[in-house]
């Protein structure tokens, strides 16, 4: 008997589009396949089209949002290859046959990945398709300007099931980190066609709430990836989107981190920064009023041309400092963090401690 795949479509007032979700699953003309939609609680007519399809396998109940959603898809599913089209979205003529030639040539493979096309008020504005055969972790983590588009992946629901599903406490971007837990502990065969039509809108949630998808992009990156991709992703994002919204993004845990520096196991209770750009302008401001470890120097290899004073204190050559005089050395940059660090080792040996505020991304800003 051939593969069954399982379509979970995950959605919530979506009238507008659910039929054309619904439809482009039904002319795949596939005879071994069941459509799971699961409704968060519509109250725009979407239930009316749903419940006009007796194929159709529904419930409709509050959610916390897609990947709770998709879970619950997930659970009722009794199909052997999971696929996830949100209800703005839909597949291409010929995917599903085009993903069995691919299973039949690769009967190992648990992930599969197509290209997809993005289109935005009837225009198409954009195709993603992988170079090469496979997709691994690291293409995972390169292709985070232009994440792995979800309409067109498809995996094995053991896999799935082994992974957690989505994680549900995400808010943004939970089909990213969906990616990253696939991408280790398997590579995704490509399949070189588009099997999907991602839909740009203005309610759709890429597009109203960007910014925010775009921190959840960051996060994931820091949480599976190296962290100096996280600092390539993040200083990426911050010259695409208007200041201070994205600086936001970090403002949060960076904060949480200053004022937990003299409480922490090795209080910093004196610290000289070593950094005297924008970066430790904007730390100045962002720290004002919150009880965090005393600044006693800043330390910058070309003092001369820093245009003004930091913390009151004047930009001093590091080899005029004395070590002994603070518990730590805080590296005031968001990149370079490997080489800052054997320049303090260089500098300072282990005179004294140097340490990052990017350490410990902690959790909170992207969670529910």
């Amino acid at each position: 008997m051939s593969v069954k795949i399982s379509i979970i479509t995950p959605v919530l007032n979506q009238a507008a589009f659910v039929e054309q979700a619904i439809q482009s699953v039904l002319l795949q003309h596939d005879l071994n396949f069941e459509h799971i939609v699961v409704d968060g609680g519509s109250t725009d007519g979407t239930l009316d089209i749903i419940k006009i399809h007796p194929h159709l396998r529904w419930i409709s109940e509050p959610d916390r949002g897609q990947a709770d959603a998709v879970n619950k898809g997930l659970a009722m599913a009794t199909g052997d290859m999971i696929g996830e089209i949100n209800g703005d979205d839909f597949y291409l003529p010929g995917a599903f046959a085009k993903l069995r030639v691919a299973m039949k040539t690769n009967r190992k493979a648990q992930v599969f990945i197509g290209g997809c096309d993005f289109f935005e008020d009837g225009e198409l504005i954009d195709v993603w398709q992988p170079a090469g055969a496979e997709v691994g972790l690291a293409d995972v983590l390169e292709q985070l300007r232009k994440p792995l588009p979800h309409p067109s992946l498809f995996v094995a629901k053991e896999l799935f099931r082994a992974v957690g599903g989505m994680d549900a406490t995400l808010r943004y971007s939970p089909d990213v980190e969906l990616m990253f837990k696939l991408a280790e502990r398997t590579t995704f065969t490509v399949i070189d066609s588009s099997l999907a039509v991602n839909l740009k809108h203005p309610d759709a949630i890429q597009v109203k709430e960007e910014i925010h998808n775009w921190t959840g992009v960051l996060y994931q990156t820091a949480r599976h990836g190296p962290y100096a991709k996280f600092h390539e992703m993040f200083l990426h994002a911050r010259s695409c989107a208007p200041d201070p919204v994205l600086p936001a993004f970090i403002a949060a845990y960076v904060k949480e981190r200053w004022k937990n520096l003299p409480h922490a196991a090795e209080p910093v209770r004196k610290a000289a920064l070593f950094g005297a750009g924008r970066h430790s302008r904007w730390l100045e401001e962002l720290t004002a009023g919150l009880a965090g470890p005393e600044i006693v120097a800043i330390l910058d290899e070309n003092p001369g041309a820093c245009a003004q004073d930091l913390w009151g204190l004047k930009p001093i050559h590091p080899t005029e400092w004395n070590p002994a005089a603070a518990d730590a050395v805080i590296i005031s940059t968001d990149a370079h963090l490997d080489a800052m660090r054997r320049k303090c080792g260089q500098l300072f040996g282990g005179a004294v401690r140097a340490l990052s505020l990017y350490e410990g991304l902690p959790e909170g800003p992207y969670r529910k």
